[in-house]
């Protein structure tokens, strides 16, 4: 068990040391990178999924964490997945490409000194959302090796209205500067990682519920008992959870922190694996048939058209119920 923490606590170490080996040097346009004529001169947003470098076992809350600690040790970033957006106008007055990400997450000091076990999942920590030149630089970088696919849908205008709206007062009200965890909404104004930020966005445009993005969610039931500061008082060293039997299973959902979000790997491999399909004509495709599916070098992109699609009305902004 020694030997465990000790490679737990390397790990952690090679991460701060590899992690700058998957950077870029960003390029100065902002412009767009794909030709527009592909989004039939109409209102877009696309949906960037980036591959975690050797995926993430979701068995349990020990494979989670040992798949993730592999892929910190890799020289690749991106370590457990990410997603980001890309929209654009019919006019090209509008563009904008980007999604949040931490800014410190300090994880020696979260596990070892502050000991918050499994935790590590649901905390929050300080954070900011990514630029276009940023994006665009990995984004050119990754077409390549096809570790990015992308899913896109023509928009209405009051669709691309409702997003600047979202985005202004999300900047207004601070959200971009909140990294939270998997059980966030940023829509209560909780913060958010790239995948809630990213699913509240098409939530708020009713793209939730659009066929192509069935089967996108997972649900993890997670142990209280392996969750230390600030959810429960009493603080879970690593030597704790990697000893405790629930650290091997995930918890009955009556008992356990329940957590539903977007599988990013999974969505990543849905979609090039199924446009695969859809080129060969395959009868094997399981997710509805697109408008438009296109490959960028390794990368694949699948458009719909959501244009007849009413936007919602409801509140952006939402508050829980026992809130005051």
């Amino acid at each position: 068990m020694i030997f465990l923490i000790f490679l737990v606590s390397l790990c952690i170490l090679l991460f701060f040391i590899y992690k700058k080996t998957d950077t870029y040097t960003n390029i100065k346009s902002t412009s767009p990178l794909l030709d527009k004529s592909f989004y039939n001169n109409q209102n877009s947003i696309s949906f960037y999924f980036f591959s975690s470098p050797f995926g993430i076992n979701w068995e349990s809350p020990s494979t989670l964490f040992f798949s993730s600690v592999k892929n910190a040790l890799s020289p690749f970033n991106r370590i457990i997945g990410h997603v980001a957006i890309e929209v654009r106008s019919k006019d090209n007055q509008y563009y904008e490409f980007t999604s949040m990400t931490d800014t410190k997450k300090d994880l020696y000091k979260r596990l070892v000194i502050d000991q918050i076990g499994f935790g590590l999942a649901l905390a929050n920590y300080p954070g900011r959302l990514e630029t276009k030149n940023q994006l665009l630089t990995e984004t050119s970088k990754k077409f390549s090796s096809g570790r990015v696919q992308i899913v896109s849908y023509l928009i209405n205008d009051s669709s691309l209205e409702r997003f600047k709206k979202y985005l202004a007062e999300y900047k207004e009200k601070g959200q971009d500067k909140k990294y939270s965890g998997l059980d966030k909404n940023p829509r209560f104004e909780e913060g958010a990682g790239c995948a809630p930020f990213c699913f509240s966005v098409s939530e708020i445009l009713g793209l939730n519920n659009h066929i192509s993005q069935k089967d996108w969610l997972r649900s993890i039931y997670i142990p209280q008992n392996i969750v230390g500061p600030p959810h429960q008082k009493k603080k879970v060293s690593l030597w704790k959870m990697f000893n405790s039997p629930s650290f091997q299973k995930w918890a009955n959902k009556k008992e356990a922190i329940t957590i539903t979000f977007w599988d990013l790997d999974k969505i990543f491999h849905m979609i090039k694996d199924n446009a695969k399909k859809f080129l060969i004509k395959s009868n094997e495709v399981k997710i509805a048939k697109p408008l438009k599916i296109r490959k960028i070098q390794k990368t694949y992109e699948l458009l719909y058209d959501t244009t007849n699609l009413d936007t919602p009305t409801e509140p952006i902004w939402l508050k829980r119920e026992n809130s005051i």
